[in-house]
């Protein structure tokens, strides 16, 4: 059975953690005696580390150091960095970076450390790590997860599945100085169960916003309900925005639930909530909904609007039976939804809404099909309706209705085998209609400006087609 996909959602924040320092059982390595590329065998498994420049080992302090872009793997945990050292006794490794000296300010640097476990990699100014106690510390962390960015000041991993994080935040924001952010001062990460934070603020264009005690959020694979995180833009009719906020519901394995919420600083809201079903080779769909309530310009002003809009969208497909399928794909909204809500080109130009629900069926064996569809079609400038409510197509494809069972096409003895009444065929088709047109028209009565026309038409046509080819 299929389900629901994974929706994108924040299980906020700093999930990057999760992975940052793995679990890694090696009480002690032996190094080997060569300066170039080598194996270094510890209690259950081995090391292998490079340098493209040198390296370096001192028997009597038992240190190794990699200069020039080293490289430490240990099962699937890889570490590079410019420089790296590795204590045999105490089994401390540490890695960092060396000043870009193409950098006048002297503030970059060149050859960071990058932590790749898993598939996910992960980046920090310094990474330190002990293999026999399995503690560690990272500074200044940064990964992308599931589009989302990561970042923290200070990790420490004071137990195999316990990370501490502090200064750490989260964003969607793929700039340097995101606009908007999440930020807690100290998290608690228990890997693979949840994340403790206390307090959390959102930060929009550097400027907290609201503040909560203390968070408590899952930290888990797979469909989780959660935050969804939001986005931050501007608007030069409402102004700075706030949009996609809100709570995903991971309601079971075949369904979930998302609401979200649209806010704008000059005033308005718009209101989302999506629900989708799934189940594998039988049924999937969804059911959009959307509410707005807008305003353009100051209380007071003269030429001040206020405006309610909906939009609701329903979307199903389903085969029936391996000869019947339903397709569903409706659409309800008020004229001028989409100029008022929408940020896209293609939506705010759009002319009309067409929606359709269609039911085909075959039969096998009788070359013979039914067409059932209810049309809509929608003028968002005049609000005109022209529906469909049903139209009825069945076709049965060209047969033979004098030739002999045992002859399927044309006859393996040729054409003196066939009689000529069995050449001929035909091909049948009907269309049956129901079409209501509404338009709404200037009326010449002052107290009433607009007048809704309505017109009915039904209709049948047949197609019948009867030829004999020799």
């Amino acid at each position: 059975m299929d389900r629901v996909p994974s929706h994108i959602h924040l299980s906020l924040p700093f999930l990057f953690f999760h992975f940052l320092l793995t679990t890694v059982s090696v009480a002690q390595v032996t190094p080997p005696a060569d300066t170039g590329r080598g194996l270094s065998k510890g209690l259950d498994t081995v090391v292998v580390y490079s340098a493209t420049d040198s390296i370096t080992y001192s028997l009597s302090s038992r240190t190794m150091n990699l200069y020039g872009k080293g490289h430490i793997k240990y099962r699937s945990i890889e570490l590079k960095s410019e420089q790296m050292s590795m204590n045999w006794d105490n089994s401390i490794l540490n890695a960092h970076g060396v000043p870009d000296s193409a950098d006048t300010t002297g503030k970059n640097y060149k050859g960071e450390p990058i932590l790749i476990d898993g598939g996910e990699e992960y980046t920090g100014a310094t990474i330190s790590y002990n293999f026999k106690t399995q503690k560690g510390k990272i500074t200044l962390g940064e990964t992308e997860i599931e589009k989302g960015y990561y970042h923290g000041e200070d990790i420490k991993k004071v137990e195999p599945d316990v990370l501490f994080v502090e200064n750490g935040r989260y964003t969607t924001c793929e700039r340097n100085n995101p606009h908007y952010y999440f930020f807690s001062p100290k998290m608690k990460i228990i890997l693979h169960d949840k994340v403790i934070a206390a307090p959390i603020y959102l930060y929009i264009s550097g400027v907290p916003v609201f503040a909560l005690p203390f968070g408590l959020f899952p930290n888990q694979s797979g469909r989780r309900s959660g935050i969804v995180a939001p986005a931050y833009g501007n608007d030069f009719r409402r102004g700075r925005y706030l949009t996609h906020f809100g709570y995903y519901w991971a309601m079971s394995d075949y369904t979930d639930l998302k609401a979200t919420m649209d806010w704008y600083s000059k005033g308005g809201w718009v209101a989302h909530s999506t629900f989708r079903y799934a189940l594998r080779y039988i049924f999937s769909g969804s059911i959009n909904a959307n509410l707005t309530n807008t305003h353009f310009g100051e209380k007071f002003d003269p030429d001040r609007t206020e405006q309610r809009e909906y939009n609701i969208r329903v979307g199903h497909n389903q085969q029936i039976d391996p000869t019947m399928r339903l397709d569903v794909d409706f659409t309800f909204t008020s004229g001028s939804y989409y100029q008022n809500t929408s940020t896209n080109l293609g939506e705010l130009l759009r002319q009309n809404v067409v929606s359709n629900a269609t039911l085909y069926k075959t039969w096998e064996g009788s070359n013979s099909s039914l067409t059932l569809n209810i049309y809509r079609d929608q003028n968002l400038q005049t609000g005109d309706l022209s529906e469909r409510l049903p139209s009825i197509s069945y076709t049965k494809s060209r047969s033979f209705p004098f030739r002999r069972k045992q002859l399927s096409g044309a006859p393996s003895g040729g054409l003196d085998d066939v009689q000529w009444y069995e050449l001929i065929g035909y091909t049948y088709g009907v269309q049956a209609l129901n079409v209501i047109n509404k338009r709404n028209v200037i009326s010449s009565d002052p107290q009433q400006t607009k007048i809704a026309q309505r017109d009915d038409r039904q209709g049948v046509s047949h197609n019948l087609i009867i030829n004999a080819s020799p």
